[in-house]
């Protein structure tokens, strides 16, 4: 019984060790694509690297063009805004893993 629960252990863990290992790859093979300028040509100059991170991560945050929410109907804009209820936050944290996010 031991031997088996420090087998599936030792396995868990490889399995573990390999998964990080892959998403360590990927992720520097994302930033070497990044690591772009516009024209197109790999850089290897820390501040020309830090320029293309900030624009990249400036780009993906800033907010986009701003809808028209005059079609909001009353009823939809007092849900929007209406406090949460005990039973909303109780229903959230009861159905979420230890580490994992409401659903």
């Amino acid at each position: 019984m031991e031997a088996e629960r420090s087998n599936n252990n030792l396995a868990e863990l490889i399995d573990t060790k390999l998964q990080l290992n892959f998403e360590i790859d990927k992720d520097e093979r994302y930033w070497e694509q990044r690591a772009r300028k516009a024209n197109g040509k790999e850089t290897e100059e820390l501040q020309e690297m830090a320029e293309i991170a900030r624009t990249y991560f400036q780009e993906l945050f800033e907010a986009g063009e701003k809808g028209h929410y005059e079609h909001l109907l009353t009823e939809d804009n007092r849900r929007l805004t209406m406090q949460y209820t005990k039973e909303e936050i109780w229903g959230a944290l009861t159905s979420m893993g230890a580490t994992k996010a409401p659903k």
